[in-house]
């Protein structure tokens, strides 16, 4: 039963028990006993519902209030590197020289702007427009959303302990154990990412091009990470989550269905992976998976032959399977024979490192013969899997 199922029920109590009470008074008398004893169960049974509807909105509103404020920090603080300098990239004097770059425009810009010049020669976004891309990355890309996100100047070593103490009972007289954690290291890289965006000259004199590259850039580069967080290939791309089969020495550990001629999946399935996943990661775990396999969960029954699938209780508040918010992306693997399809587990488990910000360089002479000017973008970052215990897999079985 869902929350608004739970909600129409509690109003129909309300109503029994006021056709009760309306009754008596217009008689011009008291509940009988019967009428008492009837009062006293419904008012028991809507305690019982207004506790569960308190509870789940208060839980609501809790991930809501954790997701707005994921949103109002997504720019990550700068680890290592000149933090001072980079700051100036969001004063206005910046931003207007910025913008004289961009359009082209003569005058005295690239004093303003050396605290943004990049070693490829390129010029950093001005904190406000690099803000704007950030955060259309959260919006539209969910690994953003659930993902550990940091940014830095350098390479990043993360520390991963795989191995470790064991202690045991010393008897009087006896040998203390010896014992040697063991420590291993994700290194994060700075894998470039980016490409061209072109506009006619027209549109370069014309328009707010500030706006445009912003958004368009945005879009691009949601989309590629987007693909990339899910499935990139750890060799030229970042570590895809649904590529990452061990971290710091320690296998991902999954669930695989049973044999099927198509790609099956059953809520046995679904519960062995969610209690395959430690307790100290469940009660933080999230579900990841492609649209596609929503559609086949979500025509899943229990006993009762109600639905497993939860809709969301709020506007904006993610759905729920056994219990968990469920996230989607199209980028995800598609249900198919011996194919892993499903992530359930603590998401921030998965990091993605941020190299400063996004920059950007005009070329005026490159595409002139077609009447266009060019913008490149460039991103470096990286996305990796630093806890294998944190997330579980599910993969469909093989074909019968």
């Amino acid at each position: 039963m869902d929350i608004t199922e739970i909600k129409l029920k509690r109003a129909g109590l309300v109503q029994e028990m006021r056709a009760l009470t309306d009754k008596a008074t217009a008689e011009k008398r008291d509940l009988t006993a019967d009428e008492q004893t009837k009062y006293n169960a419904l008012d028991a049974d809507y305690d019982k519902f207004t506790k569960i509807v308190n509870r789940e909105e208060r839980l609501a509103g809790i991930e809501k209030s954790l997701d707005s404020a994921r949103d109002t920090e997504y720019r990550p603080g700068i680890q290592g590197g000149d933090v001072p300098a980079q700051r100036k990239t969001a004063t206005a004097e910046y931003k207007r020289a910025f913008c004289d770059y961009v359009l082209g425009r003569g005058g005295d810009y690239r004093n303003a702007l050396s605290t943004g010049v990049d070693a490829d020669g390129g010029i950093l976004l001005p904190e406000e427009f690099d803000r704007n891309i950030i955060k259309l990355l959260y919006e539209l890309d969910p690994m953003r959303q659930l993902a550990t996100v940091k940014s830095s100047t350098s390479l990043v070593n993360i520390p991963v302990q795989y191995s470790g103490a064991s202690f045991e009972v010393i008897p009087e007289g006896g040998t203390y154990p010896r014992t040697n954690p063991k420590l291993g290291r994700v290194v994060m890289r700075a894998i470039k990412m980016g490409g061209f965006i072109l506009s006619s000259d027209e549109l370069d004199n014309d328009s707010d091009v500030a706006s445009f590259i912003a958004e368009t850039g945005s879009q691009a580069l949601a989309n590629l990470q987007s693909e990339l967080w899910m499935t990139g290939d750890d060799a030229t791309e970042p570590q895809g989550i649904f590529n990452a089969a061990s971290a710091g020495g320690i296998s991902v550990q999954g669930v695989t269905g049973g044999t099927s001629a198509t790609a099956a999946i059953t809520g046995d399935n679904l519960i062995d992976v969610q209690h395959k996943l430690k307790t100290v990661y469940r009660n933080r775990a999230s579900w990841l998976m492609h649209d596609d396999m929503v559609k086949l969960i979500r025509k899943l029954k229990d006993s009762t032959n109600q639905y497993i699938w939860q809709p969301g209780l709020s506007a904006g508040a993610p759905d729920r399977l056994l219990g968990r918010p469920i996230y989607t992306s199209e980028y995800a693997p598609t249900p198919a024979v011996s194919t892993k399809s499903i992530i359930f587990g603590d998401l921030k488990a998965y990091q993605i490192r941020d190299r400063i910000g996004t920059e950007i360089k005009r070329y005026n002479e490159l595409f002139a013969e077609s009447g266009q000017v060019g913008w490149r973008f460039t991103y470096r970052g990286d996305g990796r899997l630093t806890d294998a215990n944190a997330i579980v897999t599910f993969t469909h079985g093989a074909a019968s």
